[in-house]
């Protein structure tokens, strides 16, 4: 409860219009935090805005290994890669598998 609660603090006034959070991770590695919203994926670091994707431009994958569950995305323009571990599947892994179709992408 208090990781959505830093995340939604960070993100005020950063969403679109109606726009709400949905899933927060943080990534077990960097301490990052993985946001779902309504129409996005957004990675923050530090309260600042690290990475953003929308749905329509989510490239990636998500693997499960012997350790935990692996993100990778790929930002189709800048092409800049955001990486995060989470020790097991959580709502924001669930969420982002379904959106790649299940893995690689």
């Amino acid at each position: 409860m208090f990781d959505a609660y830093r995340a939604n603090k960070a993100l005020e006034g950063q969403l679109r219009p109606g726009d709400s959070l949905k899933h927060v991770a943080v990534d077990d590695v960097s301490g990052d935090y993985w946001v779902i919203s309504d129409h996005e994926v957004i990675v923050l670091a530090d309260a600042t805005i690290k990475a953003r994707f929308g749905f329509d431009e989510v490239h990636g994958a998500v693997t499960q290994t012997a350790a935990g569950t692996e993100v990778r995305l790929r930002h189709p323009v800048t092409g800049a890669l955001s990486i995060a571990a989470f020790r097991r599947p959580n709502r924001v892994t669930e969420r982002l598998s379904a959106l790649l179709g299940g893995g690689e992408s």
